[in-house]
């Protein structure tokens, strides 16, 4: 896991779905892991999301204590995806 060359440890911490409004369900999914850098608390996620025809795989690291604001601009950062998926696709 490319995590470990950046973090002194990892844990998993949940592998669940993430609902997203105009997102279908089960089309998001997010790995969490929590582990240190230095010393410092972060989380570290996988998110995958399945727009029809492509996807992504977005994977992002943050401070701990930042947590709740990384999910809500990566929740954004999806939902940009989406809007440019082809409309075709959308469901």
């Amino acid at each position: 896991m490319l995590a470990r060359s950046y973090f002194d440890e990892s844990t998993p911490l949940s592998e669940r779905p993430v609902v997203l409004p105009d997102m279908p369900k089960d089309a998001v999914w997010r790995g969490r892991f929590r582990g240190s850098r230095e010393g410092v608390p972060f989380e570290f996620s996988l998110t995958t999301v399945d727009l029809g025809c492509w996807g992504a795989r977005v994977a992002t690291a943050y401070p701990e204590a930042d947590q709740g604001e990384a999910e809500q601009r990566l929740d954004t950062l999806i939902s940009g995806l989406r809007a440019l998926a082809p409309s075709a696709q959308r469901k």
